[in-house]
């Protein structure tokens, strides 16, 4: 292989790592959650859920996009920011969105759910 060939090939496999980041993709986690939720809606508890369904304005430029939106089965609205750690880099950035997010969105009770050995935590922010 040349040393252009060796370029080429290496721009491609960036570009294609960033894509699959972008457009709705999920994290393993997320998929996870998202495998809860379908029992959930089967079992009656949940009408309706969907993987960032969504985009919140919370100021000039600023958006946030839940994980998942769900219709309750009483009808109330949840969102959902799924999380594998806080702790990992660049989650402050999310911390914050999240905050404002509830400030700004009263009508929607928010949730952060995280893994928690083979089961899930899952904590309640915003209150409708």
């Amino acid at each position: 292989m040349s040393r252009a060939q060796a370029r080429k090939l290496g721009a491609r496999v960036r570009v294609e790592a960033r894509l699959r980041r972008v457009g709705g993709a999920r994290s393993q986690t997320e998929a996870d959650w998202g495998v809860v939720l379908e029992a959930e809606t089967r079992a009656g508890r949940i009408q309706w859920a969907r993987h960032e369904p969504i985009r919140l304005r919370l100021a000039e430029g600023a958006w946030y996009k839940p994980d998942y939106l769900i219709l309750m089965a009483d009808g109330s609205l949840v969102a959902d920011e799924v999380k594998g750690s806080w702790s990992a880099r660049g989650q402050e950035a999310a911390r914050v969105r999240l905050k404002v997010a509830v400030e700004h969105h009263p009508w929607l009770r928010f949730r952060v759910v995280m893994r928690k050995g083979k089961g899930w935590s899952v904590e309640e922010l915003g209150t409708p």
